[in-house]
C-alpha cells in the first residue's frame, strides 16, 4: 500500500477570524435543503458540520470507532479517515492510501463530529459553493436566482437567439437555458481579466445550455450596457457586432489550426465578406515565425466546391489583419504594442496601481484608497518572475485586494485567495499575446 503525505491549505468559504465562529448555516444538496440540528462552525477558514449532513445527503456510508474516537466516510471506491481532535484526514483510493493535513482539527461537539465540508464533498466529486447573500452551502445545488439574474438571463437569450457559433456551427434557439455563475473558476477569472484589458466593465460569466441540459457555449455579460461576449474555442467575441475579437494569448500557430480558423471567419464577419451561414475553409500560408506575421486565405465551400473570398495578412507583432486585396486594415490593436512605459518606485507604486486599476474599472474612481504593505520583488514565481512591488489596498481599513504592479506599470495582477496565486488583470493579454 502506498503513502503519501502532503499539505494543502484549505479553500476559505468565508473570510472570518481565525477563532472559532458558529452562526445559522443553511446546507443544500442538489437544491435540497438538507436538516441538521447542530450549526455549522467556521474555524481558520474551513466551515465544519456535522458528518450525517454529509453522509445523508450524498448517499455515504459512516461508521465510528468509539475506542479510536475515528469516523469513517466510504462512498464507492473512495474512503476517508478521520480522528476527532487530529488536523489529518486518511484518504483511500484502492489500495492507494494518503494523508490530508487539515489547518484545523476534527471536533465532536454536543455529540456530533464536525467534519469539513468542502474538503470531503470535493474529494468524492461534488461541487461546493458558497452564496454569500443568503449564508448558505450548496452542494451541486443552483445559486437562488435574483429578480437581476433573471432579467440578465433573458437579455442574455434575446442577444443569443438565432446566432451561430463560429466554431462548431451550432445555432442557438429558443430551448436554450441560461445560468449566471456566481462562483468563478480560475479559468473565468484569466478570460474575464482578457476581456476586461480590451474593454473595461462590469462582467457576469455565463453558460448557456441546451434542452437536454448539456452545456453548449460561456461567455460574459456587461451589467451596465448588457454588451454580451461569447467565449468559443478559446476565443472571445461580441455578438452580433463582431467589434471585439480577442483571441487567446498563447495560441499555436500551424496550417491546420482550427482555432485560427475560427479568427479569421470573425475577422471576415466584421469585414463583410461572408455570413454567418456560410461554410468556410481557411488555409494559413506563410507562416514566418521570425516576423511573427501569417497569410489566410479564406474559402467559401458550397456543394464540395470551394471559391476563394478573401485573404488576410496577419501581423502578430503590430497586432493588426489587413485585408490583402482592398489594403484595409480591418482589425487593429496595434496600440496595446505600444504601451506606454512608466517606470516606477516604491513611492509611486501605489498611486500608479490606483490609477491602473481606477481605469480598468476593478475598484471606484470616486473613493479614496489607502495602500499598505508595499513590498519590492527582484523576481517572483507568483508573478512570472517580473520584478515589480507586491502592495495591499484598503478602503474604510477594509482590504479590498492584493495586487502586483511592474516596474515599467505595464502589468497588474491580483491575488487569488481561493486559488493561492496571482492572475493578471491588465497589461498581459491582447488579441494576439
Amino acid at each position: 500500500m502506498k503513502l503519501r503525505l502532503f499539505k494543502v491549505f484549505a479553500i476559505t468559504i468565508l473570510l472570518l477570524s481565525l477563532s472559532s465562529s458558529a452562526f445559522a448555516i443553511d446546507i443544500y444538496y442538489k437544491n435540497n435543503i438538507v436538516p441538521t440540528d447542530t450549526n455549522p462552525i467556521v474555524e481558520n477558514g474551513i466551515t465544519l458540520v456535522p458528518i450525517s449532513s454529509i453522509t445523508k445527503s450524498m448517499e455515504a456510508a459512516v461508521s465510528w470507532n468509539a475506542n479510536t474516537k475515528t469516523a469513517t466516510i466510504k462512498k464507492g471506491s473512495i474512503s476517508l479517515e478521520m480522528v476527532v481532535g487530529s488536523k489529518n484526514m486518511t484518504i483511500i483510493r484502492g489500495d492507494e492510501k494518503s494523508t490530508l493535513e487539515l489547518d484545523t482539527s476534527i471536533k465532536s461537539i454536543n455529540g456530533r463530529t464536525m467534519v469539513p465540508i468542502r474538503i470531503i464533498s470535493g474529494i468524492f466529486g461534488s461541487n461546493v459553493q458558497w452564496d454569500k447573500n443568503t449564508n448558505s452551502i450548496l452542494i451541486d445545488s443552483d445559486f437562488p436566482k435574483t429578480s437581476e439574474d433573471i432579467k440578465l438571463e433573458k437579455i442574455i437569450l434575446n442577444k443569443i437567439k438565432n446566432h451561430k457559433d463560429l466554431f462548431y456551427n451550432i445555432k442557438y434557439d429558443d430551448k436554450m437555458s441560461v445560468n449566471i455563475i456566481k462562483d468563478n473558476e480560475m479559468f473565468t477569472k484569466v478570460s474575464m481579466a482578457l476581456l476586461n484589458e480590451i474593454v473595461p466593465g462590469s462582467y457576469i460569466p455565463f453558460n448557456i445550455y441546451d434542452n437536454n441540459g448539456d452545456y453548449m457555449v460561456g461567455g460574459f455579460i456587461d451589467t451596465k450596457t448588457y454588451e454580451v461576449y461569447l467565449e468559443s474555442s478559446r476565443m472571445l467575441y461580441s455578438i452580433p457586432d463582431y467589434k471585439v475579437i480577442i483571441q487567446p494569448f498563447d495560441m499555436m500557430v500551424d496550417e491546420d489550426s482550427k482555432e485560427y480558423a475560427m479568427f479569421i471567419k470573425a475577422i471576415a464577419l466584421r469585414d463583410k465578406i461572408i455570413s454567418e451561414n456560410d461554410k468556410i475553409l481557411c488555409k494559413l500560408t506563410n507562416i514566418d515565425y521570425d516576423n511573427e506575421t501569417i497569410v489566410a486565405k479564406l474559402y467559401i465551400v458550397n456543394n464540395n466546391k470551394r471559391k476563394m473570398v478573401g485573404e488576410y495578412f496577419i501581423d502578430k507583432h503590430a497586432r493588426t489583419v489587413k485585408n490583402n486585396k482592398t489594403k484595409k486594415i480591418i482589425y487593429d490593436d496595434s496600440a496595446l504594442a505600444n504601451y506606454k512605459e512608466t517606470y516606477i518606485t516604491e513611492d509611486t507604486a501605489g498611486d500608479m496601481a490606483i490609477s491602473i486599476l481606477q481605469k480598468i474599472k476593478r475598484i471606484s474612481a470616486d473613493k479614496k484608497y489607502t495602500v499598505t504593505d508595499i513590498k519590492y520583488t527582484k523576481s517572483d514565481v507568483f508573478t512570472e518572475y517580473r520584478e515589480g512591488y507586491f502592495l495591499k489596498l484598503k478602503l474604510d481599513g477594509k482590504v479590498v485586494g492584493t495586487f502586483f504592479i511592474n516596474t515599467t506599470s505595464t502589468v497588474v495582477m491580483e491575488f487569488d485567495t481561493i486559488f493561492n496565486q496571482y492572475y493578471y488583470i491588465y497589461g498581459a493579454f491582447s488579441p494576439f499575446g
